[in-house]
């Protein structure tokens, strides 16, 4: 059973947002191994390469886009020892009716929410408390956004519900109309990250 959050690892999707490098970098300086997945391949290899230099943890990258459903699968299966997950929305979704509020969800929500159901089940085998944590998108960006958050916020409360009792803790933090401060967010990972052992 390892401590925590030493000998740990942790996935942060939206590792190359502020909040998702502040997780990162937080968990890094606990001993926490790494994958970080996101969007930009070359901005993930250099948040992974300075993690490493100032860190002795392993770092490893996943340039992947969660709208599609297919990449998942492909990010859980790559990602299936991770005890922590860390789904960072990133910024608000564009208010573009034809294209930016569908795929906005696509990724920030649809494919959050995917991932998590994708994980959740191998984190209950595991014999110490796992956590997975929802970081949603500054409220200030509009309306879509504001909606987007509060989905984020109403399926985590039910996921925290089928998983209650067992060893998957499951929040979703709304960052709502302030904004978003990435030290904050990250200081409440590491809380959970630290609540090891038996469940």
């Amino acid at each position: 059973m390892p401590d925590a959050p030493k000998d740990r690892t942790a996935l942060v999707v939206g590792a190359t947002g502020r909040v998702g490098i502040a997780v990162a970098q937080a968990l890094a300086a606990e001993g926490c191994g790494l994958y970080l997945a996101g969007l930009d391949g070359a901005e993930l290899a250099g948040t992974a390469k300075v993690l490493r230099e100032k860190h002795p943890v392993e770092v490893e990258t996943h340039a992947i886009d969660l709208g599609e459903r297919v990449n998942v699968d492909v990010l859980a299966l790559g990602c299936d020892d991770a005890d922590i997950l860390v789904a960072c929305a990133g910024d608000g979704i564009p208010e573009d009716a034809t294209h930016g509020i569908g795929n906005g969800w696509q990724f920030k929500v649809f494919g959050i929410l995917d991932l998590i159901r994708e994980m959740a089940p191998a984190m209950a085998e595991q014999d110490h408390v796992c956590s997975i944590v929802i970081v949603g998108m500054p409220a200030d960006s509009g309306l879509a956004t504001i909606a987007a958050n509060a989905a984020l916020s109403a399926a985590a409360r039910k996921l925290a519900k089928e998983y209650d009792g067992g060893n998957v803790r499951i929040l979703a933090l709304d960052p709502g109309p302030a904004p978003v401060d990435p030290a904050k967010i990250a200081d409440v990972v590491l809380s959970l990250a630290r609540q090891g052992g038996a469940p």
